[in-house]
């Protein structure tokens, strides 16, 4: 038995105590003492990750949805018992889903290093390779789809020419850098809005061991207050770093000292139901205030309040109290499994393809709930279809001959 990337426990040959993939060797009282730490779960597990992007993707739908009246302009929307104001507010507060995919990129990134050397010392040949790996991950999950929604949107209406220009050459270009990723970095026009995340994707995994060679110099401390000076005194002119770098550090510092963990293992009480309750009510407390923050105060020179801070206190909330919820927390995690299928393709649905469609639901609730289980169902289908091409044959074979 050994613990994977995220230290959930998992059982080897029985004649094997040693795995190089997770680093432990495992026998006699090591074999107890990670039972132990199974059955008291304290540890951030892939199962607690995927619900968590099972959350974000359904507040991105929401944001995407109602940021402003723009989004569903000419159509009736029903609030009630809430505003159009109020509706608005929400939808903007949701922007913070971005904050926690980036956290849990950084998190994730920061576990599988230790996995690899629970110090995080790799040599640079070691982080090269540690970065091939990443973003071979990424590109195969996103090539598929951007390939997928290419043919479809051009054999619908050639929308790549309202996205890309008239121009030949540039529409090439434009294309190419596209597929790489990289559109937004370069400034480039992308086919799906959305798709700017991806540029920033890529730019986390390419910073990211330039980012842990700092943290290993200088600290935790160190690297917090180096996340709230740089964006004060250099000027990087790209929004997404200046918006959730802080978020890229909490992550890294988050996975090294296991901080989620020990949050939710901090008790008020030993008595279960008063602990959650009083956690719950300080959790609502503080949302409130942070949400107030947030939407009605000019934060000014403390901007990374509303992406960074912030999103820890959504991050922890969710972590805390949905995991108990037994049937929600099923459907958010197997929503989480397709969280990335669902965010390149849901534009596509609610603003390109199918705007009267998705609208004419009128409340909410229901417009996001439509667009979410056509979503869901779309990325199932993709799914489906790269097995039946052998899709997921090619890309672990070119994994096994890369790597």
């Amino acid at each position: 038995m050994v613990l994977d990337s995220y230290n959930n426990v998992r059982y080897v040959d029985a004649k094997s105590t040693y795995s190089y993939e997770a680093g432990y060797v495992l026998s006699g009282k090591d074999e107890v003492k990670m039972k132990e730490i199974a059955e008291k779960k304290n540890y951030f597990s892939k199962t607690d990750t995927l619900l968590l992007k099972g959350v974000a993707i359904i507040m991105m739908m929401y944001h995407h949805c109602f940021l402003d009246e723009t989004r569903f302009e000419g159509h009736e929307i029903i609030p009630t018992p809430f505003s159009l104001e109020t509706l608005m507010h929400t939808s903007n507060f949701c922007k913070l889903c971005v904050a926690i995919f980036v956290f849990l990129s950084a998190y994730g990134m920061t576990i599988s290093l230790k996995k690899i050397n629970t110090d995080m010392d790799l040599s640079a040949k070691e982080f090269t390779l540690y970065t091939k790996k990443r973003f071979f991950n990424l590109m195969h999950g996103w090539l598929f789809v951007f390939i997928l929604c290419q043919i479809f949107t051009f054999l619908i209406n050639r929308y790549q020419v309202k996205r890309y220009g008239n121009s030949v050459a540039e529409a090439i270009v434009y294309f190419l850098l596209d597929g790489l990723g990289v559109a937004d970095l370069f400034g480039t026009p992308t086919l799906v809005a959305t798709w700017w995340y991806m540029s920033f994707a890529i730019a986390i995994i390419i910073i990211f061991p330039l980012l842990i060679l700092l943290y290993k110099k200088i600290g935790s401390m160190g690297m917090l207050l180096f996340a709230a000076i740089m964006p004060r005194i250099i000027n990087i002119h790209y929004e997404p770093f200046e918006d959730w770098f802080l978020v890229i550090i909490f992550g890294i510092v988050f996975a090294d000292y296991n901080l989620l963990v020990q949050m939710k293992e901090k008790k008020f009480t030993e008595k279960i139901i008063l602990d959650k309750s009083i956690k719950l009510l300080l959790c609502f407390l503080l949302l409130q205030l942070g949400v107030f923050l947030r939407e009605d105060c000019e934060l000014g020179f403390f901007f990374e309040f509303r992406h960074g801070i912030l999103c820890l206190l959504v991050i922890y909330a969710i972590y805390e109290f949905l995991p108990d919820i037994k049937y929600l927390n099923t459907m958010l995690i197997f929503a989480g499994k397709h969280s990335m299928n669902m965010f390149l393709t849901h534009t596509l649905i609610r603003h390109v393809y199918f705007n009267d469609f998705t609208y004419s639901f009128k409340y909410p609730v229901l417009i996001v709930a439509v667009l979410f289980g056509i979503s869901l169902l779309l990325s199932i289908l993709i799914e489906q279809m790269k097995k039946l091409i052998g899709y997921n044959h090619l890309v672990e074979y070119l994994r096994k001959r890369w790597f």
